[in-house]
């Protein structure tokens, strides 16, 4: 991830921190810097939050791309919640 990433919605910060936990295990974010930036622009633009109602959404814009694609996308997107429901265990985590 590069150092000047920014994400501006309610969970910005823990995109941000869990690009550089991924970052400092030596793995490359590229992708998934992608996939993060395009979310983060989803929830700045609803004013949302990450809920079910705001994911089931979000995953609607993703209708252009692939199976396969949006497969992937959405397990990065899992992956996060996950990541944050270590210190907001109430979070919303996809199934």
């Amino acid at each position: 991830m590069k150092k000047t990433e920014c994400f501006f919605s309610l969970i910005g910060s823990i995109i941000k921190n869990y690009l550089n936990l991924r970052s400092s295990l030596g793995r490359e974010c590229k992708s998934e810097s992608k996939i993060f930036k395009r979310l983060d622009k989803f929830l700045c633009d609803t004013k949302s939050d990450l809920t079910l109602e705001s994911f089931t959404a979000w995953c609607l814009t993703q209708q252009n791309n692939a199976s396969g694609v949006r497969r992937h996308y959405m397990r990065n997107v899992r992956n996060l919640c996950l990541y944050r429901q270590r210190t907001e265990p109430p979070c919303f985590v996809p199934d």
